[in-house]
C-alpha cells in the first residue's frame, strides 16, 4: 500500500507481497526461473500506464513469452508478447483511466507461468 498527496509524491509502500508461481518440477522450467526475475511494476500503485520489468541473466530456448495481466477473478485483462534479451527487459502497459483494483501480471514462457506479481490500478 502507498498513497500519493496533494502535489504527486508517493510514499514508501508498506506490505507489499510478491506472489510466485508454482511452475511443478520440470527441470527446464525450474532452470528458466533462476534465470529470470519478475520485477515490481514502476509506478505501482499507478493510475494510466506502468512499466513492467523482467531481468534475463541468460535467455532460455522458448518459442513465445508473454506477460499476461488478470483480474483477481483470474479473468485476462492483457497479454501482451515480449521478446527476451539477457539484461534488463521493459515494456510499458497502459490501460487508461476508469480502472480501480489490484491486478495480477504472470511472464510466460511456452505459456508457463515463470513468475507473478501484484500492481495496483489507482484511477
Amino acid at each position: 500500500m502507498a498513497a500519493v498527496d496533494d502535489q504527486g509524491a508517493e510514499s514508501l509502500f508498506s506490505g507489499e507481497k510478491a506472489i510466485s508461481a508454482s511452475v511443478g518440477t520440470d527441470e527446464a522450467i525450474e532452470e528458466t526461473t533462476r534465470n529470470i526475475r519478475l520485477l515490481q511494476n514502476r509506478p505501482n500503485p499507478f493510475d494510466e500506464a506502468t512499466w513492467i520489468s523482467f531481468w534475463v541473466n541468460e535467455v532460455p530456448n522458448y518459442r513465445e513469452a508473454a506477460i499476461q495481466i488478470v483480474d483477481l477473478q483470474g479473468k485476462t485483462v492483457a497479454m501482451m508478447p515480449v521478446q527476451l534479451q539477457q539484461g534488463m527487459n521493459e515494456v510499458l502497459y497502459t490501460h487508461g483511466y476508469g480502472v480501480r483494483g489490484t491486478f495480477a501480471y504472470t511472464l510466460l514462457l511456452d505459456g508457463r507461468p515463470v513468475e507473478t506479481r501484484q500492481m495496483i490500478f489507482a484511477n
